[in-house]
């Protein structure tokens, strides 16, 4: 197995390659997205690959200030999946990233990922307008297998007042304008997550902070 980084030329070949329509209209939305940001310089994409074969990607950004680690998108082709890229692919991310000044770590992962994202620890904080999960922790400097312990020990101290009702202003209404499929998803989703999903709490602390103001 190989990590290499992929320029915009290259990760236009290399999508060709995926076969089912799911997991293209999320690259292409990767790529849509990179394109628009003027990524690809900055912040190439991150490819598993063996024997040639490109397995899975990642797209990853640090933060102006270089707080943050920010997961933007992990993507396994369908016909790859089961097979551990995915992780392999993090894990290469988190020992790279541990040699930088960075000090926290935010992703927003879709419904159908959260099984993949609660074996690696993650909790969240809740899920915003696109039925995205929203989850920041601190940089487990120690690698992946850090991320357990660091979302354990966590809690809404860690934040500033700022940060707190900017997350809150981002996930506020916390599936209320879903349609009918989309709540049946997100019951569903706090189903899984269970104690994991920790909205209340965030809702619980900016009506504390507006009742201190």
């Amino acid at each position: 197995m190989e990590v290499i980084k992929l320029n915009l030329e290259q990760y236009m070949n290399s999508i060709v390659d995926i076969e089912d329509k799911k997991s293209t209209d999320f690259a292409n939305h990767a790529f849509d997205w990179w394109n628009e940001n003027y990524y690809w310089r900055r912040f190439p994409p991150l490819c598993l690959t063996h024997n040639n074969i490109h397995l899975c990607y990642l797209f990853y950004t640090i933060s102006k200030n270089e707080e943050y680690l920010i997961i933007n998108f992990l993507l396994t082709p369908k016909k790859q999946r089961g097979k551990g890229y995915a992780y392999d692919l993090l894990k290469y991310l988190f020992e790279f990233i541990t040699y930088k000044d960075v000090n926290r770590v935010k992703l927003t992962c879709t419904p159908s990922s959260l099984p993949f994202y609660n074996k690696l620890g993650l909790e969240y904080w809740g899920v915003d307008k696109l039925g995205l999960y929203y989850s920041d922790f601190k940089m487990p400097h120690q690698g992946i297998t850090g991320i357990k312990k660091v979302v354990l020990d966590s809690s809404l101290e860690e934040f500033s007042t700022s940060k707190i009702k900017e997350m809150y202003e981002m996930l506020k209404l916390n599936g209320k304008e879903f349609d009918k499929k989309q709540k049946l998803i997100f019951e569903d989703s706090k189903e899984i997550l269970k104690e994991k999903y920790h909205f209340d709490d965030l809702k619980n602390k900016i009506l504390f902070l507006e009742k201190c103001a």
